[in-house]
């Protein structure tokens, strides 16, 4: 893999933040979907639970999980869509090591550093995410100068996935507003 610098625009949660504020050099934009830059002991220990879940069976622990505001016995809704066909792709030690860095948030949240990210980054969230909720991706927008927030209606965690014409469209619209790449 071969990064050019600043001809990077990097679409994801936690690990496109951390990688935007660690090597700035290479990165033109963020796209920050879902997601969240600290948690609570609550939701740390949750993370944790299902980390060593997912490692002691060997599959994805979400695949049971039953978020508040769902019917009992129903799925994680909107998660599942997302994560079904990721899972079947990808090693489960994968899905470990990300329910395991979300558990450390809580301890080392990566607010303090979200001030370093100086390229243009645009937040997206779905109003109805069960899973994470729209107030990390406010803190996100509110620690990151200039980045752009937008909480979108009837879409729920991770945009892409439970709304993909809205995130296609705001992911346009704002690779549009950062203009050419060219000569970088």
């Amino acid at each position: 893999l071969e990064l050019r610098r600043k001809e990077t625009i990097i679409y994801g949660g936690v690990p496109a933040l951390m990688f935007a504020y660690t090597y700035p050099e290479y990165i033109r934009a963020v796209i920050a979907d879902g997601t969240s830059a600290e948690v609570n002991l609550i939701a740390a220990k949750n993370w944790r639970l299902l980390a060593e879940k997912t490692i002691a069976t060997g599959k994805d622990a979400t695949e049971h999980v039953v978020l508040p505001g769902t019917v009992k016995g129903e799925k994680a809704g909107e998660f599942q869509v997302g994560t079904a066909a990721l899972t079947a792709r990808y090693d489960v030690r994968a899905r470990f090591a990300l329910f395991l860095e979300f558990s450390n948030l809580y301890e080392h949240p990566i607010t303090p550093h979200l001030s370093k990210i100086t390229c243009p980054v645009l937040v997206i969230h779905g109003e109805d995410d069960k899973l994470v909720g729209p107030g990390g991706a406010v803190k996100i927008a509110r620690a990151i100068p200039g980045a752009k927030l937008k909480i979108l209606p009837g879409a729920g965690h991770t945009v892409l996935s439970t709304a993909p014409e809205l995130a296609r469209r705001e992911t346009l619209d704002f690779i549009g507003s950062i203009g050419s790449m060219s000569g970088m």
